[in-house]
């Protein structure tokens, strides 16, 4: 298995940068700590999809800036990238520009459309998020799609961080969409993304939006589901911050 790393100038870009991370608040869990509170978040994404679906050329053309049209078909293989991604859409910001930037260090998987099935579980069991990639050009490479999509869910649930990317949209004139299917279970609620790896048309945009996925997955929806409100999330981080200055203000005192 091969190791490719691509940073984005993450050096540069950082030197250049403001960056402010925190350690963990302590009167919040682990599994509800605010996105704030977090520095590097390392996560692993799986992209998986049918044979000759463009998996590996979506990941080249995302971590390397490459489109290889005579590249040869691998078992698996791993690559990762680092840099900023922006979950203001995810997690308002009170940043002038709007922006609310984290680091992430993503760790991905290329996985083959004929990878043996216990390789398959492992990504199914350790991975954050999933890209599912499919032929919009092939039937068939749809139909497929809907099965590995369902084998995942099965696993681990619906509410797993996930994106579809209807791949190779600059080839052929024949549109499939996962519902033009005859499989009934074809009507996926996930973000499905048009893209094209040869063009570089929403690659990065296809990451990005996985990213928030994860990102809403881990650190807004426990606080939703314990009924914490976007409000109370900010007043909770602000009493935090000032118990921490108070602290501070005590220990110079004495």
């Amino acid at each position: 298995m091969k190791a490719r790393e691509s940073w984005s100038n993450l050096t540069s870009t950082l030197s250049s940068r403001s960056l402010h991370s925190t350690k963990s608040t302590p009167s919040l869990t682990r599994s509800i700590q605010p996105v704030q509170s977090i520095g590097t978040l390392n996560l692993k994404l799986a992209v998986v999809g049918p044979e000759n679906s463009g998996k590996s050329q979506i990941i080249k053309r995302y971590v390397e800036g490459t489109f290889d049209v005579d590249y040869d078909a691998t078992i698996e293989d791993q690559y990762s990238k680092c840099g900023f991604f922006d979950v203001q859409r995810i997690i308002p910001s009170d940043s002038p520009d709007g922006r609310h930037d984290v680091i992430c260090r993503l760790d991905i998987a290329d996985t083959s459309g004929n990878i043996a099935i216990n390789m398959i579980d492992e990504h199914i069991a350790n991975a954050d998020g999933f890209m599912f990639v499919y032929d919009r050009g092939d039937l068939e490479s749809a139909v497929a799609l809907i099965n590995l999509y369902y084998r995942v869910v099965d696993v681990r649930g619906s509410d797993v961080p996930i994106v579809v990317v209807e791949n190779k949209s600059d080839v052929g004139t024949l549109l499939v969409t996962l519902d033009s299917t005859s499989d009934p279970r074809s009507h996926i609620e996930k973000p499905h993304i048009r893209a094209s790896a040869k063009m570089r048309e929403n690659i990065d945009e296809a990451f990005e939006a996985l990213v928030c996925e994860i990102v809403h997955h881990r650190y807004v929806v426990p606080f939703e589901k314990l009924g914490i409100t976007d409000d109370a999330r900010k007043n909770k981080r602000t009493s935090v911050q000032q118990q921490k200055i108070d602290r501070r203000r005590v220990t110079v005192r004495g």
